[in-house]
């Protein structure tokens, strides 16, 4: 029996393959390179694709967000709303849920593991940045440079890809990388940007966000050891579920939605991001004390594709737009391939 369901994995994945091809003819889109990069990406993994499904899956949950959209399904007040939904309710539901069965034993852990994520974070915003800047002596280019290498997309598309490798510390991962992209990158990023566009940024606004207070409220209930009632907790657990599945759909909205070009830069680029930076991260830790507890989720954070948010910022300033699209087409389509070669490293 097992021999006979592994024949026919293969077969069921090029009939998926065939099956999107049919699609894309079907809803007579008049921009095929979407659908195209997609069936490549899927053809080449097809090999790896045991280690690889969580990738794969994502991919073609995003494709359903672009046929949503080019079937008007969704239209962008749709994903508005859904973004708006994701970040305000589900995201900071499955933060707390999940931080609430953390065992005080695994506290020291967590808040160990917290901090050396959000010291993450901050290095690759701040090095990006002034690297960038010696280079191009450009602020806004070396601050979309910043952007785009300090904001994986680990809150959309972390629980799929994290969770088969760190398990439970999979919530506390998505949490501190929350917290510092929320708290530094972004207020550092819109600043830069509104002074370039003559405004200003209000950084309260930020700190009142539900996806900032939530883990600081978790960390207060295992301090003083409140349990919610179990009805409480699987309300948020059934909340929390629909984060990935809606995250994926909208990216596929965004990307359905934008015009990009693809130059040898912007390749360069995606594969410095995708495949470099997480190898010169997993090597240069294995030369550091810091046990595979603990460097393993700084790994697994460069090494997932830019988040698509940073489409929606460089379309709200009308910056690079073109090119950040580009960059987080690329990089997610290519995540399909590049996280399971840095698993296997692992």
């Amino acid at each position: 029996m097992r021999g006979s369901s592994r024949s026919k994995s293969p077969l069921n994945s090029l009939f998926l393959v065939h099956s999107i091809k049919n699609l894309a003819c079907t809803l007579k889109i008049t921009d095929f390179i979407y659908i195209r990069l997609l069936v490549i990406v899927l053809c080449c993994s097809l090999r790896f694709r045991k280690n690889m499904e969580s990738t794969l899956s994502i991919i073609i949950t995003v494709l359903f967000g672009f046929i949503a959209n080019k079937t008007n399904i969704l239209d962008s007040k749709n994903n508005a709303s859904i973004n708006k939904l994701i970040i305000k309710l589900t995201l900071p539901a499955s933060i707390f849920h999940g931080m609430l069965f953390i065992d005080n034993n695994e506290f020291h852990s967590l808040i160990i593991n917290s901090t050396n994520i959000i010291l993450l974070i901050v290095f690759l915003l701040l090095s990006s940045y002034i690297i960038s800047w010696v280079i191009f002596k450009d602020k806004i280019l070396s601050a979309t440079i910043a952007m785009l290498t300090a904001l994986p997309g680990v809150l959309f598309y972390g629980l799929p890809i994290l969770t088969p490798i760190l398990n439970d510390k999979t919530i506390t991962t998505i949490s501190a990388t929350g917290i510092a992209q929320n708290l530094i990158v972004l207020p550092f990023i819109f600043t830069i940007f509104s002074r370039h566009k003559g405004g200003h940024f209000s950084y309260k606004s930020l700190i009142l966000e539900p996806v900032i207070i939530t883990p600081i409220l978790a960390v207060i209930f295992i301090l003083l050891k409140i349990h919610p009632p179990e009805l409480f907790m699987l309300s948020l657990d059934q909340i929390g579920r629909c984060t990935t599945g809606l995250a994926l759909i909208s990216t596929g909205v965004i990307l359905s939605q934008v015009k990009f070009t693809i130059n040898s830069k912007i390749i360069s680029f995606v594969i410095l991001k995708n495949f470099a930076l997480p190898i010169v991260t997993l090597f240069s830790l294995k030369l550091t004390s810091l046990t595979p507890e603990y460097s393993v989720p700084l790994v697994l954070i460069n090494a997932i594709p830019i988040g698509s948010i940073c489409i929606i910022i460089s379309n709200m300033y009308d910056i690079y737009v073109k090119e950040v699209s580009a960059i987080v087409i690329l990089s997610v389509l290519l995540s399909s391939i590049s996280i399971p070669v840095i698993s296997a490293l692992l």
